[in-house]
């Protein structure tokens, strides 16, 4: 498993996908909601949730950039490029979950997390929700 309830913490949007929630609550993870407004992640907020974790080992940041699930918001190219910087500076992995992007339509002026990530902290699911709500229904 990529976390470990007892050492790790995984931060999410506030609000973020029942479907994501339903399947990690029973592992014991720890998750940190993360402020979001119509525009995704607020950078800022998310820079105070992890500097007061208490967490020291490894961190994992979930995140659906595309027509969110709840809020529909879609993260800017300025927020996704802030955030993943963050992420480098506290050494966190990304799971970008992003089922909407080839549907969105002004994806070819959308970078995702991926095509920022330079040293292999992105992981990339094109509908890892789907195949979660789809597992636990």
């Amino acid at each position: 498993m990529l976390l470990d309830p007892a050492k790790d913490e995984l931060f999410i949007e506030n609000p973020t996908y029942s479907g994501a929630l339903a399947f990690l609550q029973p592992f014991g993870i720890k998750m940190t909601p993360v402020a979001t407004d119509e525009f995704g992640i607020k950078p800022e907020s998310f820079r105070a949730a992890l500097d007061k974790s208490t967490v020291t080992k490894r961190r994992v940041l979930y995140t659906i950039p595309v027509a969110q699930n709840p809020s529909g918001s879609t993260l800017s190219n300025d927020r996704r490029e802030e955030i993943y910087n963050i992420a480098v500076e506290h050494d966190m992995i990304i799971m970008e979950d992003d089922p909407y992007f080839y549907v969105h339509p002004h994806r070819d002026s959308v970078k995702s997390f991926l095509s920022l990530d330079t040293d292999g902290r992105v992981l990339r699911f094109d509908s890892l929700s789907k195949l979660i709500s789809s597992g636990i229904r």
